[in-house]
Protein backbone atom coordinates (compact mmCIF):
# COMPACT_ATOMS: atom_id res chain seq x y z
CA UNK A 1 0.00 0.00 0.00
CA UNK A 2 2.84 2.40 0.79
CA UNK A 3 4.47 1.96 -2.63
CA UNK A 4 1.12 2.47 -4.37
CA UNK A 5 0.40 5.68 -2.46
CA UNK A 6 3.81 7.13 -3.24
CA UNK A 7 3.42 6.31 -6.94
CA UNK A 8 -0.05 7.89 -7.09
CA UNK A 9 1.27 11.03 -5.39
CA UNK A 10 4.01 11.20 -8.02
CA UNK A 11 1.49 10.72 -10.81
CA UNK A 12 -0.74 13.52 -9.55
CA UNK A 13 2.24 15.85 -9.27
CA UNK A 14 3.90 15.01 -12.61
CA UNK A 15 1.09 13.33 -14.62
CA UNK A 16 3.46 10.41 -15.22
CA UNK A 17 5.74 7.97 -13.46
CA UNK A 18 7.70 4.78 -14.07
CA UNK A 19 5.68 1.59 -14.42
CA UNK A 20 5.19 -0.59 -11.36
CA UNK A 21 3.07 -3.69 -10.78
CA UNK A 22 1.46 -1.77 -7.90
CA UNK A 23 -0.41 0.23 -10.57
CA UNK A 24 -1.78 -2.71 -12.57
CA UNK A 25 -5.32 -2.39 -11.14
CA UNK A 26 -5.52 1.22 -12.35
CA UNK A 27 -4.07 0.31 -15.75
CA UNK A 28 -6.54 -2.56 -16.23
CA UNK A 29 -9.40 -0.18 -15.32
CA UNK A 30 -8.19 2.46 -17.84
CA UNK A 31 -7.59 4.99 -15.05
CA UNK A 32 -3.95 4.92 -16.09
CA UNK A 33 -2.41 4.26 -19.49
CA UNK A 34 0.84 2.39 -19.95
CA UNK A 35 3.14 4.00 -22.52
CA UNK A 36 5.73 1.53 -23.71
CA UNK A 37 7.31 -0.78 -21.14
CA UNK A 38 8.43 1.69 -18.52
CA UNK A 39 6.09 4.69 -18.44
CA UNK A 40 2.58 5.30 -17.05
CA UNK A 41 0.39 8.40 -17.54
CA UNK A 42 -3.01 9.47 -16.13
CA UNK A 43 -6.19 8.85 -18.15
CA UNK A 44 -8.81 9.67 -15.47
CA UNK A 45 -7.38 12.44 -13.29
CA UNK A 46 -10.55 13.03 -11.24
CA UNK A 47 -10.85 9.40 -10.19
CA UNK A 48 -7.16 9.22 -9.27
CA UNK A 49 -7.36 12.46 -7.28
CA UNK A 50 -10.40 11.18 -5.35
CA UNK A 51 -8.68 7.86 -4.70
CA UNK A 52 -5.61 9.67 -3.38
CA UNK A 53 -7.68 11.89 -1.07
CA UNK A 54 -9.68 8.96 0.32
CA UNK A 55 -6.97 6.30 0.63
CA UNK A 56 -3.50 7.80 0.28
CA UNK A 57 -3.31 11.34 1.57
CA UNK A 58 -2.83 10.47 5.26
CA UNK A 59 -0.21 7.84 4.40
CA UNK A 60 1.61 10.27 2.09
CA UNK A 61 1.61 13.07 4.65
CA UNK A 62 3.07 10.75 7.30
CA UNK A 63 5.74 9.55 4.87
CA UNK A 64 6.53 13.11 3.81
CA UNK A 65 7.05 14.20 7.45
CA UNK A 66 9.45 11.30 8.09
CA UNK A 67 11.31 11.61 4.77
CA UNK A 68 12.19 15.25 5.54
CA UNK A 69 14.55 13.76 8.14
CA UNK A 70 16.17 11.63 5.40
CA UNK A 71 14.44 8.54 6.77
CA UNK A 72 12.51 6.37 4.32
CA UNK A 73 10.22 3.61 5.64
CA UNK A 74 9.75 0.72 3.22
CA UNK A 75 6.49 -0.76 4.52
CA UNK A 76 3.26 0.35 6.15
CA UNK A 77 4.31 -1.27 9.41
CA UNK A 78 7.62 0.60 9.55
CA UNK A 79 5.89 3.85 8.52
CA UNK A 80 3.27 3.58 11.27
CA UNK A 81 5.90 2.87 13.92
CA UNK A 82 8.14 5.65 12.66
CA UNK A 83 5.32 8.19 12.60
CA UNK A 84 4.12 7.20 16.06
CA UNK A 85 7.63 7.79 17.39
CA UNK A 86 7.98 11.00 15.37
CA UNK A 87 4.74 12.38 16.81
CA UNK A 88 5.90 11.61 20.34
CA UNK A 89 9.32 13.17 19.80
CA UNK A 90 7.76 16.28 18.29
CA UNK A 91 5.40 16.93 21.19
CA UNK A 92 7.31 15.71 24.26
CA UNK A 93 10.42 16.90 26.09
CA UNK A 94 12.97 14.08 26.40
CA UNK A 95 15.13 15.49 29.15
CA UNK A 96 16.47 12.62 31.27
CA UNK A 97 14.90 9.95 29.05
CA UNK A 98 17.04 7.07 27.78
CA UNK A 99 16.37 4.93 24.72
CA UNK A 100 14.67 2.02 26.48
CA UNK A 101 12.46 4.29 28.55
CA UNK A 102 11.42 6.14 25.39
CA UNK A 103 10.62 2.84 23.67
CA UNK A 104 8.47 1.72 26.59
CA UNK A 105 6.61 5.04 26.61
CA UNK A 106 5.83 4.99 22.90
CA UNK A 107 5.40 1.28 22.11
CA UNK A 108 4.91 -0.42 25.47
CA UNK A 109 8.07 -2.45 24.80
CA UNK A 110 11.49 -1.25 25.96
CA UNK A 111 13.30 -2.96 23.06
CA UNK A 112 11.19 -1.96 20.04
CA UNK A 113 13.42 0.99 19.11
CA UNK A 114 16.60 -0.96 19.81
CA UNK A 115 15.52 -3.68 17.35
CA UNK A 116 14.92 -1.23 14.47
CA UNK A 117 17.70 0.66 12.71
CA UNK A 118 15.08 3.00 11.20
CA UNK A 119 13.63 3.93 14.61
CA UNK A 120 17.10 4.40 16.15
CA UNK A 121 18.07 6.69 13.29
CA UNK A 122 14.86 8.67 13.75
CA UNK A 123 15.66 9.26 17.43
CA UNK A 124 19.21 10.32 16.62
CA UNK A 125 18.24 12.66 13.80
CA UNK A 126 15.10 14.22 15.26
CA UNK A 127 15.98 14.80 18.89
CA UNK A 128 19.13 13.27 20.43
CA UNK A 129 18.52 11.82 23.87
CA UNK A 130 20.23 13.74 26.62
CA UNK A 131 22.93 12.06 28.64
CA UNK A 132 22.26 11.69 32.30
CA UNK A 133 21.22 8.15 33.03
CA UNK A 134 22.89 4.81 33.65
CA UNK A 135 22.47 3.83 30.01
CA UNK A 136 24.34 6.90 28.73
CA UNK A 137 27.61 6.13 30.55
CA UNK A 138 30.64 5.26 28.43
CA UNK A 139 34.04 3.91 29.49
CA UNK A 140 37.40 5.08 28.14
CA UNK A 141 40.88 3.56 28.13
CA UNK A 142 44.04 5.17 26.74
CA UNK A 143 47.78 4.54 26.80
CA UNK A 144 48.69 8.19 26.11
CA UNK A 145 48.22 11.48 27.98
CA UNK A 146 44.54 12.34 28.17
CA UNK A 147 42.54 15.35 29.39
CA UNK A 148 38.91 16.03 30.25
CA UNK A 149 38.65 19.64 29.11
CA UNK A 150 41.51 21.23 31.17
CA UNK A 151 41.79 18.41 33.72
CA UNK A 152 44.61 15.92 33.31
CA UNK A 153 43.12 12.45 33.89
CA UNK A 154 46.18 10.48 32.75
CA UNK A 155 47.06 9.26 36.26
CA UNK A 156 43.43 8.37 36.98
CA UNK A 157 43.45 6.28 33.82
CA UNK A 158 46.68 4.54 34.78
CA UNK A 159 45.63 3.74 38.35
CA UNK A 160 42.05 2.70 37.55
CA UNK A 161 42.66 1.25 34.05
CA UNK A 162 39.62 3.16 32.70
CA UNK A 163 37.64 6.38 33.06
CA UNK A 164 33.86 6.79 32.87
CA UNK A 165 31.70 9.73 31.82
CA UNK A 166 28.43 10.51 30.10
CA UNK A 167 28.44 10.15 26.31
CA UNK A 168 27.87 13.85 25.72
CA UNK A 169 31.18 14.65 27.45
CA UNK A 170 33.26 12.76 24.89
CA UNK A 171 33.72 15.91 22.81
CA UNK A 172 35.67 17.66 25.59
CA UNK A 173 38.12 14.76 25.99
CA UNK A 174 41.44 15.04 24.20
CA UNK A 175 44.07 12.32 23.99
CA UNK A 176 47.57 12.32 22.51
CA UNK A 177 46.73 9.20 20.53
CA UNK A 178 46.50 8.54 16.80
CA UNK A 179 43.43 6.32 16.92
CA UNK A 180 40.00 6.25 18.54
CA UNK A 181 38.42 2.80 18.67
CA UNK A 182 34.73 2.36 19.49
CA UNK A 183 33.88 -0.99 21.11
CA UNK A 184 30.42 -2.49 21.00
CA UNK A 185 31.07 -5.07 23.75
CA UNK A 186 32.64 -4.69 27.18
CA UNK A 187 34.74 -7.89 27.25
CA UNK A 188 36.97 -7.04 24.24
CA UNK A 189 37.22 -3.45 25.51
CA UNK A 190 39.01 -4.72 28.62
CA UNK A 191 40.63 -7.80 27.09
CA UNK A 192 42.65 -5.83 24.55
CA UNK A 193 45.03 -2.99 25.40
CA UNK A 194 45.31 0.29 23.49
CA UNK A 195 48.44 0.98 21.47
CA UNK A 196 48.68 4.69 20.65
CA UNK A 197 44.90 4.66 20.90
CA UNK A 198 41.90 5.72 22.92
CA UNK A 199 39.33 2.97 23.47
CA UNK A 200 35.68 3.94 23.96
CA UNK A 201 33.08 1.43 25.15
CA UNK A 202 29.85 2.62 23.57
CA UNK A 203 27.40 0.28 25.35
CA UNK A 204 25.36 -0.40 22.22
CA UNK A 205 22.62 1.45 20.34
CA UNK A 206 21.64 3.96 23.00
CA UNK A 207 24.93 5.90 22.87
CA UNK A 208 26.26 5.44 19.35
CA UNK A 209 24.43 8.43 17.85
CA UNK A 210 25.68 10.75 20.58
CA UNK A 211 29.22 9.37 20.20
CA UNK A 212 29.03 10.06 16.47
CA UNK A 213 27.98 13.66 17.09
CA UNK A 214 30.74 14.18 19.64
CA UNK A 215 33.46 12.73 17.41
CA UNK A 216 32.26 14.51 14.28
CA UNK A 217 33.27 18.04 15.25
CA UNK A 218 36.66 17.31 16.87
CA UNK A 219 39.97 15.76 15.88
CA UNK A 220 40.05 12.23 17.26
CA UNK A 221 42.50 10.82 14.72
CA UNK A 222 41.61 7.61 12.91
CA UNK A 223 38.13 6.39 13.91
CA UNK A 224 37.60 2.63 14.04
CA UNK A 225 34.48 0.75 15.06
CA UNK A 226 35.09 -2.74 16.48
CA UNK A 227 31.75 -4.52 16.55
CA UNK A 228 29.94 -7.82 16.25
CA UNK A 229 29.50 -9.12 12.73
CA UNK A 230 25.74 -9.62 12.92
CA UNK A 231 22.71 -7.58 11.77
CA UNK A 232 22.53 -5.49 14.96
CA UNK A 233 26.31 -4.97 15.12
CA UNK A 234 26.46 -3.71 11.53
CA UNK A 235 23.53 -1.35 12.20
CA UNK A 236 25.32 0.11 15.23
CA UNK A 237 28.49 0.62 13.19
CA UNK A 238 26.48 2.11 10.34
CA UNK A 239 25.07 4.85 12.57
CA UNK A 240 28.60 5.88 13.54
CA UNK A 241 29.90 5.64 9.96
CA UNK A 242 27.02 7.80 8.69
CA UNK A 243 28.24 10.59 10.99
CA UNK A 244 31.96 10.38 10.26
CA UNK A 245 33.30 9.83 6.75
CA UNK A 246 36.37 7.62 6.73
CA UNK A 247 35.43 5.54 9.78
CA UNK A 248 36.61 1.96 9.31
CA UNK A 249 35.06 -1.25 10.61
CA UNK A 250 36.95 -4.07 12.31
CA UNK A 251 37.01 -6.94 11.57
CA UNK A 252 37.43 -6.08 7.89
CA UNK A 253 36.17 -8.43 5.20
CA UNK A 254 39.45 -10.35 4.83
CA UNK A 255 39.67 -10.90 8.60
CA UNK A 256 36.06 -12.09 8.59
CA UNK A 257 36.76 -14.61 5.82
CA UNK A 258 39.74 -15.97 7.72
CA UNK A 259 37.66 -16.20 10.90
CA UNK A 260 34.87 -18.10 9.11
CA UNK A 261 37.36 -20.64 7.80
CA UNK A 262 38.54 -21.31 11.35
CA UNK A 263 35.19 -21.49 13.16
CA UNK A 264 34.12 -25.12 13.50
CA UNK A 265 30.59 -24.48 14.79
CA UNK A 266 29.16 -21.27 13.33
CA UNK A 267 26.52 -19.21 15.12
CA UNK A 268 23.49 -18.06 13.16
CA UNK A 269 21.96 -14.59 13.31
CA UNK A 270 18.51 -14.27 14.87
CA UNK A 271 17.32 -12.13 11.95
CA UNK A 272 18.41 -11.52 8.37
CA UNK A 273 20.98 -8.93 7.34
CA UNK A 274 19.36 -5.70 6.07
CA UNK A 275 21.81 -4.98 3.27
CA UNK A 276 19.82 -2.24 1.52
CA UNK A 277 19.28 -0.17 4.66
CA UNK A 278 23.00 0.21 5.41
CA UNK A 279 24.66 3.55 4.64
CA UNK A 280 28.22 2.19 4.38
CA UNK A 281 29.35 0.39 1.22
CA UNK A 282 31.85 -1.64 3.26
CA UNK A 283 29.17 -2.79 5.68
CA UNK A 284 26.80 -3.69 2.83
CA UNK A 285 29.54 -5.84 1.31
CA UNK A 286 30.05 -7.60 4.65
CA UNK A 287 26.29 -8.09 5.08
CA UNK A 288 25.97 -9.58 1.59
CA UNK A 289 28.84 -11.96 2.28
CA UNK A 290 27.38 -13.08 5.62
CA UNK A 291 24.04 -13.67 3.88
CA UNK A 292 25.77 -15.90 1.33
CA UNK A 293 27.25 -17.88 4.21
CA UNK A 294 23.73 -18.57 5.51
CA UNK A 295 23.22 -15.61 7.84
CA UNK A 296 25.96 -16.60 10.26
CA UNK A 297 27.32 -14.15 12.83
CA UNK A 298 30.70 -13.60 14.49
CA UNK A 299 30.99 -12.01 17.90
CA UNK A 300 33.80 -9.66 18.89
CA UNK A 301 34.87 -12.16 21.54
CA UNK A 302 35.49 -14.79 18.85
CA UNK A 303 37.69 -12.38 16.89
CA UNK A 304 39.77 -11.69 20.01
CA UNK A 305 40.06 -15.42 20.77
CA UNK A 306 41.25 -16.20 17.24
CA UNK A 307 43.78 -13.36 17.49
CA UNK A 308 45.11 -14.75 20.78
CA UNK A 309 45.61 -18.10 19.02
CA UNK A 310 47.47 -16.28 16.20
CA UNK A 311 44.86 -17.41 13.68
CA UNK A 312 44.23 -13.80 12.69
CA UNK A 313 46.34 -10.70 13.23
CA UNK A 314 45.41 -7.93 15.62
CA UNK A 315 45.41 -4.41 14.11
CA UNK A 316 48.15 -1.94 14.98
CA UNK A 317 45.90 0.05 17.33
CA UNK A 318 45.86 -2.65 19.99
CA UNK A 319 47.85 -5.39 21.70
CA UNK A 320 46.67 -8.39 23.69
Amino acid sequence: MLDRCLLIAKLIENNECSYSKHLDDFINSDILIKKGRYKVIINDYNYLRNYFNNHCREIYEKYNAISKLNIYPKSMESLEKAYKLYAHLKSNELRGTDLRQLSALVFGDSKTIQKSSLLKTLVNEFRPLSAGSYYNIIHIRCDKNIHLENIDITNVMKSNNFFSCFADKLGIISAEAENTVIFENLSPFFRLNPDNSMFVYAAGFQNIGEIGRQLKNSDFGNIIHFGDVDPAGLQIADILMSYITGTSFFPDINTIKKAINNIHTPLYAEKKYETQSLYSDDLREIAEMMTEYGHIRIEQEMIVSLAEKSVINLPAWCRS
